[in-house]
Order: structure tokens, then C-alpha cells, then sequence
């Protein structure tokens, strides 16, 4: 986990913390003055002349139910907004999942063609050792990469970047993908049938080139969309919320 991710945990986890102790506080001495908690509702038990309890010079203040709400409603805040990124992560991530597997099959049938040219007799190409090694490669392969997105799309600039500077974190992005999957074929492919040299070439030709360049443009403009209208949420969650302090505090 990277440290600005530990961070923000560490800063969801501090505020969700600091609000429980404070509505613990808030609470016990809202029971200490004579308050019960009944059917969800808070009530003061009135003051009985002879009552030889102690009585919290605050037991009678107006104040002590809204202290409550805000410190709830601060609580509410927070977690919505920690359940707003988890969700917008997610969102993001699985659409990379549906997107590598739709350029995992183009790769497959990029192969599957080498195949059938270097092959003189026609065979099950799917049952061949060499495409069936492949597969293996890819997986590999894709797990990488998707180490690699997860990491861009956790540190989430995108919301930041002008069209100028998102269009050149993406180009970014496309060429450190595109080299990485180059160098681990260069460390694990040893085929024979279709030697390195010749699966390169097959997945730098003018059609692969454009197929890959296109699957990952669509990746990260879907994670940026999706980047900008949870930011609205948020916008709108935090509006919602210093309304409600306004109108509570003042």
C-alpha cells in the first residue's frame, strides 16, 4: 500500500475516532445531568426539589441535544465520504477488468493467427503448447498491469489535470503500459513455433498498436468520468453538510 493511501486511511480512521470520543463524552454527561435515552429519544429527567443527586449545571441546556446531531451528523459525513471513494475505486477497477479482458482476447486471436501461418499443419491451435504458454504469459502479464492501474487510479489526479496536461498523463500512462508489457515478454517468452522477434511484430503492427492505444485511452476517460461525477457527490454531500452546520451553529 502506497503512503498517500496509508495516509488517507490513517485520516479517515483519526476523524472517526476523535467524533466517537466526542459523542461518548457528549453523551455520558448528557446522562450524568439527569438525561435517559428512550424509545431513540433523549429526554431530561426534571429536577426534583431534595434530590440529593448532583446536578450538571448544564442539565437544563437547550443546546445539549444539537451538540449531539452535530457530532452524528459529522460522523455521517465522514463515512459517506470514505463509502464515496471506496465505491468510485471499485467502479474504476472493474471496468479495467471488463476492458482487459476484451484486449486479452484481441492478443489471443493476434497469436492464433501467427499460429496458423507458422504452423504448416493445421491443428486445434488452442490445444498447441505455445498459445496455451501464451495464456499463461497474459495472465502474468495483466496482473502486472493491473498493479500498475490500481496505483494511478488510488492517487486519482484526474479530477486536477486540464485537458492539455490529462492528455499528456495519458499519453504517459499508454507508454509505460505499452513497456511494460514489451519488457515482461522480453523476461518470460521463450517460444519457439513463434520466437520473440515474431510476436512482436504481430502485436506492433499499425491494427495492434491502435487496438491497444484505444483500450487504454477508454480505460482512464472512464475513470476520469467517473473521477469528476463522485467529485460532484462529494461537492454536494459537503454543501449538504456545512448547510446543516450553519443552521445549527451558526
Amino acid at each position: 500500500m502506497g503512503s498517500d493511501t496509508v495516509f488517507k486511511y490513517w485520516e479517515f480512521w483519526a476523524s472517526i475516532g476523535l467524533t466517537l470520543i466526542l459523542i461518548i463524552s457528549a453523551l455520558v454527561g448528557f446522562l450524568k445531568s439527569g438525561g435517559t435515552l428512550q424509545a431513540g429519544k433523549l429526554t431530561l429527567k426534571p429536577y426534583r426539589k431534595g434530590d440529593d443527586s448532583r446536578v450538571n449545571p448544564h442539565q437544563f441546556c437547550p443546546h445539549a441535544k444539537d451538540i449531539l446531531k452535530v457530532v452524528m451528523k459529522t460522523t455521517e459525513y465522514c463515512e459517506t465520504k470514505h463509502y464515496m471513494r471506496d465505491e468510485l475505486i471499485d467502479t474504476q477497477m472493474r471496468y479495467f477488468d471488463e476492458k482487459e479482458i476484451e484486449l486479452k482476447g484481441y492478443l489471443q486471436k493476434v497469436f492464433i493467427d501467427a499460429l496458423q501461418i507458422a504452423v504448416p499443419i493445421q491443428e486445434d491451435l488452442v490445444q498447441n503448447q505455445e498459445y496455451i504458454n501464451y495464456n499463461l504469459a497474459l495472465m502474468g502479464l495483466s496482473r502486472e498491469i493491473r498493479e500498475y492501474v490500481k496505483i494511478a487510479i488510488l492517487k486519482n489526479h484526474f479530477i486536477s489535470d486540464n485537458d492539455t496536461e490529462w492528455q499528456e498523463r495519458k499519453r504517459r500512462y499508454k507508454t509505460s503500459i505499452i513497456q511494460k508489457g514489451v519488457d515482461f515478454l522480453n523476461i518470460y517468452w521463450r517460444g519457439s513455433t513463434i520466437p520473440r522477434y515474431k510476436l512482436y511484430e504481430a502485436n506492433h503492427s499499425d491494427e495492434s498498436i491502435a487496438e491497444i492505444n484505444k483500450t487504454i485511452d477508454d480505460m482512464f476517460e472512464y475513470a476520469r468520468t467517473c473521477a469528476v461525477e463522485n467529485d460532484n457527490k462529494i461537492n454536494k454531500v459537503k454543501d449538504e453538510y456545512e448547510e446543516f452546520l450553519k443552521s445549527n451553529i451558526g
